[in-house]
């Protein structure tokens, strides 16, 4: 996936993100408060307020817990471009890098695609990696892709 080949791999092993907590409990409260103020039946109130706690519980699994099937754990991207993902003691999968994927300097959203057709995402924010390594990974991703 990468036209540039690095001198090395970069391992990396997301902490837990304050941040990204922060903003799924955000962005959901907005979204609950702005279905509290549509003029919909109750029973419909009720219904999408469901689905948005739904929402919210399965992001935070995937994406801060790290307790779904979905989780990725840890992220191995080599020195040819390529990458693995592990994720969890028993499974690891190669996956290529999708072009949906996106960098910012404040966050990084990687998508990625199996070769069992499987996707998977991580987002990454500052205060899930070390800053020299989310910075490297930054300019990798932004130079190399």
């Amino acid at each position: 996936m990468s036209s540039n080949k690095s001198e090395q791999s970069l391992h990396i092993e997301p902490r837990r993100s304050p941040q990204l907590a922060l903003i799924l409990l955000a962005l959901h409260g907005a979204a609950m408060g702005a279905l509290l103020s549509l003029p919909l039946n109750s029973w419909l109130q009720f219904a999408l307020a469901g689905s948005i706690i739904g929402l919210l519980v399965g992001s935070w699994q995937i994406y801060i817990s790290a307790q779904s099937k979905k989780s990725i754990k840890v992220l191995v991207w080599h020195e040819d471009g390529s990458w693995t993902l592990i994720i969890d003691e028993k499974k690891s999968v190669e996956a290529n890098l999708l072009p949906s994927s996106f960098v910012f300097p404040k966050i990084i959203v990687l998508k990625f695609l199996t070769e069992h057709r499987q996707k998977y995402s991580t987002i990454l924010m500052p205060d899930a990696l070390p800053s020299n390594l989310f910075h490297k990974l930054f300019l990798r991703l932004k130079f190399e892709v």
